[in-house]
């Protein structure tokens, strides 16, 4: 049996807390997420930038995203000028 994908993005990551780390979500967002079974627009983009795609954004709203679908890149952020 297939595991939800959110589940899988929680073990790619290693805990609720270091996927909360790396998307910048909080731990209570990620749980929330997982125990509704259904994650936001905002963190399935969040979750498939934090896993390389592993758990995709379509997996996790594939009412709002078709299959293939990957968000675009983030602009890189401006060094803070000294």
């Amino acid at each position: 049996m297939q595991h939800p994908p959110i589940d899988r993005a929680i073990a790619i990551a290693g805990s609720e807390a270091k996927l909360a780390s790396i998307t910048g979500w909080s731990q209570v967002g990620i749980n929330k997420a997982k125990r509704r079974g259904r994650a936001s627009a905002e963190l399935a983009i969040a979750i498939h930038r934090a896993t390389d795609g592993h758990v995709s954004a379509a997996e996790l709203r594939p009412d709002l995203f078709p299959p293939g679908y990957s968000p675009p890149a983030l602009a890189p952020q401006p060094e803070a000028a000294e």
